[in-house]
């Protein structure tokens, strides 16, 4: 392993020099850090972890708490969720691991432990919407923590989110403008900010065009392919009342709602319109429907370095109200939706 001794000598410089090039001190010339760091990153020199500690008060690792039991699907993107973060971090010279709890115990449990351990500088929270024991845990410990999404318009904590309401109110102007009357609605727990917000967007789109959803054309659930899919096999149940129009909540439900759909016998978009909101999951890109998918568009991955950057500045004391991010979503217009048929 490099250490800071190699790096000196392989530069001519002090370790002292090389020290403080590396950790940004005023009184090192630009061109002497470009050399540090180049030979740094040339010879594959890490700072040692505990002498930072020791310097710095911070360990430069950061943690991610979740429970285990998740379905398969949830799986997979947690797997794409945590590598892409892992990235964003590296960037800044952090780590990210991951610690999973048994479902019969309360994550608060490991912010604590990992916290008042020292090991850990700060914490990534996914689903601020049921964390709330974590969150409030969190916040009277003055722990640094940053959330991807919120559990209310007005949280108090350091967050990236994107204009859910916006998004669902696209989608459903885009439905109501084709002339669509009868639209169906399947999105994640009616509990969960981001699912709340969705559909209260199409409602108000819908309304501006003076619809009001039918009885049980609106149904909240986990954001699987199985729960699209049996939902939409009930809603489709009845060929005499079936909705002309759905909304999805993201593309892994709507690859269960375009499932069902084609099991059927039901086309796309000739006999049912499908938007559906893209976060450019690696799992379900775009590509894997056929005809594209219209819908609103925020794509995961451009969270990842608003996500490392606020919790960066968290750890360093930056005030919460600095450290929220609302991304505003983009519309695609794909092949999947069209004016119902008769209009």
């Amino acid at each position: 392993m490099v250490k800071l001794t190699d790096l000196s000598r392989y530069l001519g410089l002090s370790k002292t020099q090389v020290s403080r090039a590396l950790n940004g001190y005023p009184d090192v010339s630009a061109e002497t850090r470009r050399r540090v760091e180049a030979a740094a990153h040339e010879l594959g020199y890490r700072p040692n972890a505990l002498a930072r500690k020791l310097r710095t008060g911070r360990s430069g690792i950061v943690g991610l708490v979740l429970s285990e039991g998740s379905e398969q699907e949830e799986s997979s993107i947690l797997v794409e969720i945590l590598l892409g973060l892992a990235v964003a971090f590296r960037r800044r010279d952090m780590l990210v691991v991951l610690n999973v709890m048994p479902v019969d115990r309360p994550l608060s449990e490991a912010y604590a432990r990992l916290s008042q351990e020292g090991r850990l500088d700060g914490f990534v929270v996914l689903n601020p919407g049921i964390e709330a024991e974590g969150i409030g845990y969190l916040m009277e410990a003055g722990v640094p923590f940053v959330t991807h999404g919120r559990h209310a318009d007005e949280a108090e904590y350091p967050y990236v989110d994107i204009d859910n309401r916006d998004a669902g109110r696209m989608m459903g102007a885009h439905l109501a403008t084709l002339g669509h009357r009868d639209i169906a609605v399947i999105d994640g727990p009616a509990g969960l900010h981001f699912a709340r917000e969705r559909t209260l967007g199409v409602r108000l789109a819908l309304g501006e065009h003076r619809i009001e959803p039918r009885a049980g054309r609106i149904a909240h659930g986990l954001l699987t392919e199985t729960f699209g899919a049996m939902t939409t096999r009930r809603m489709m149940a009845d060929p005499a009342s079936r909705p002309t129009a759905i909304v999805a909540g993201n593309f892994v439900v709507a690859a269960g709602v375009v499932r069902a759909l084609g099991d059927l016998g039901l086309s796309i978009p000739g006999d049912v319109s499908v938007v559906a909101h893209d976060d450019d999951l690696a799992l379900y890109p775009a590509t894997r429907f056929s005809p594209a998918l219209t819908g609103s568009r925020s794509p995961f991955p451009a969270a990842y370095d608003l996500l490392a950057d606020h919790l960066d500045r968290a750890i360093r004391g930056a005030d919460a109200a600095s450290l929220r991010s609302v991304m505003t979503p983009t519309f695609t217009d794909g092949g999947s939706t069209a004016a119902p048929r008769g209009s």
